[in-house]
């Protein structure tokens, strides 16, 4: 066995946990085509630790074994359970990496059969159980050589050093640092106040923090909203709400696709003999015309009546894209692609407001009759629908707009305030909660950069740390990865001391 391996940290007890996410993390450095998404799994894992789905659909997958020895026939059985369930669960898979943390002797010697001998043996067998299920999928195996070809690259140099420096970069370690940073601050900070809950307000922008961290809070606020609206669409769109918006639809397509002002315009179709227009309802919906700016109020209308024809295509793609997103945990959220859709949502579903209640204007001027009261009280429930669908959609998207979810695509914030207005008090009191829910969180007083010279020696030196500016840079996103969390180092009073200077 390594001695590097005897040196792995231990993770959530165990070092076999460690090794599992050791190997995760490579495996989401690997290179693989653009747009694919990475996706690390808790247990039960279904044989899978984490995989990359590539565009098109397909999966890479990957298995982490902690066995510092040749594989014993249980540890076999362990590894042919975990291939049946990632088969079996995992229909797209093409490519089923295998991690142990050992290289595989193959010495040739006559009546031996090696451990090389016993993964071709059993590769061979589950190549056979991918015949069945009529799947392609290849098994590249990485032993120590293949883990540590990759960890010693420049890039993984703070991982590297997280992984093998259990003493450092944990949830111990940062509490310490913090408890000296809240005494350090003095009356700047009152602990007093957080064992007094008739005194403890919490400060509106502490919430910008929940986003800037990724937090729980966060993911949990997006996935309410989202699901508010989902449920408020799915009472929305119902067949008979639909039959009405549709009603009016036709009636207004003879009024507005065969205007002269609007064909003159010359949006649409380009002939020989000039445009051609659009003539009927299904290729008006096919159209995009939101984003089209022509001075006509014809037009106008136009535009509006697409937004109602295609409201379920722009509701459901929001919802599309809102999906895919809750399962992000470091890439980008495409805030902006769901701020335009709920804004054009709500915009719709404003225009089958306008068509339901027009609907029931023209209804009302009918001679009563049982049909016409049902009708009646099904216009009324349609509008009370959509328009709770339009409120859900406006919580949506004021979230999405706000700083505290803007701030979870952005990497920092610099907080400006007057003396004595509590931004230390804010600082030591979001570390702390931070720390109370095992958050990677390191908190610095400005007040102890004294000197002029490079911030990233200072940072270490107050630390404690003897590694490098790039050692503690890699290792501060390895202990963010392995927490499925951005770690959060605040500096609070940068102008004090030389912290202008810096």
């Amino acid at each position: 066995m390594s001695r590097n391996w005897q040196n792995l940290r231990v993770w959530n007890g165990s070092q076999n946990k460690a090794f599992e996410e050791l190997c995760c993390q490579l495996a989401r450095c690997e290179k693989v085509p653009p747009g694919s998404t990475f996706v690390r799994k808790a247990d039960p894992d279904a044989g899978v630790e984490c995989y990359w789905k590539l565009p098109n659909g397909d999966e890479l997958g990957w298995q982490a074994k902690f066995f510092l020895f040749s594989p014993n026939r249980t540890q076999w059985q362990q590894l042919d359970e975990s291939v049946k369930r990632a088969l079996e669960k995992h229909p797209r898979l093409t490519s089923y990496t295998i991690c142990l943390p050992i290289d595989r002797p193959d010495p040739r010697i006559n009546e031996e059969v090696s451990f090389m001998d016993k993964w071709t043996k059993h590769v061979e067998k589950w190549k056979k159980w991918v015949q069945e299920k009529r799947m392609s999928v290849q098994f590249p195996y990485w032993g120590e050589h293949e883990i540590w070809e990759r960890l010693t690259k420049d890039k993984h140099v703070g991982r590297r050093y997280f992984w093998f420096n259990e003493e450092e970069f944990n949830t111990q370690w940062a509490k310490k640092h913090i408890k000296i940073a809240l005494a350090d601050a003095g009356e700047r900070y009152a602990p007093h106040f957080l064992n007094n809950a008739s005194l403890n307000v919490k400060l509106p922008m502490a919430n910008l923090f929940e986003g800037l961290g990724r937090t729980d809070e966060f993911w949990s606020e997006l996935r309410r909203l989202y699901g508010r609206a989902k449920r408020a669409y799915s009472k929305a769109n119902r067949e008979t709400i639909i039959s009405i918006l549709e009603a009016i639809g036709e009636e207004e397509i003879n009024s507005l696709l065969h205007n002269s002002k609007i064909q003159s315009d010359g949006l649409f179709k380009k002939t020989n003999g000039g445009y051609t227009f659009l003539k009927n309802i299904g290729e008006l919906r096919d159209l995009d015309i939101y984003n089209t700016d022509l001075q006509s109020d014809k037009f106008h209308d136009l535009q509006n009546l697409w937004l109602r024809v295609n409201w379920r295509k722009i509701l459901e793609k929001l919802l599309h894209v809102i999906s895919n997103n809750l399962d992000l945990e470091f890439e980008k959220i495409d805030l902006e692609t769901i701020a335009q859709l709920s804004s054009q949502g709500t915009e719709a579903t404003w225009m089958c407001v306008y068509a339901s209640r027009r609907a029931k204007e023209k209804h009302d001027k009918e001679p009563r009759s049982k049909e016409g009261i049902d009708r009646k009280n099904l216009e009324n429930y349609s509008d009370y629908r959509l328009s709770e669908l339009i409120g859900e959609l406006q919580g949506l998207n004021n979230f999405v707009q706000s700083p505290r979810a803007l701030l979870v695509n952005k990497p920092a914030i610099l907080l400006v305030g007057d003396a004595l207005v509590g931004k230390t008090h804010l600082f030591c009191d979001i570390a702390l909660e931070r720390i109370k829910k095992a958050l990677p969180t390191i908190l610095i007083l400005g007040q102890h950069l004294m000197s002029a010279g490079s911030p990233w020696n200072q940072l270490l030196e107050e630390l404690g740390l003897s590694c490098t500016r790039e050692q503690f840079i890699g290792a501060l996103d390895a202990w963010g990865q392995a927490k499925s969390s951005r770690v959060l180092l605040i500096i609070d009073a940068l102008n004090e001391g030389n912290g202008k200077v810096i």
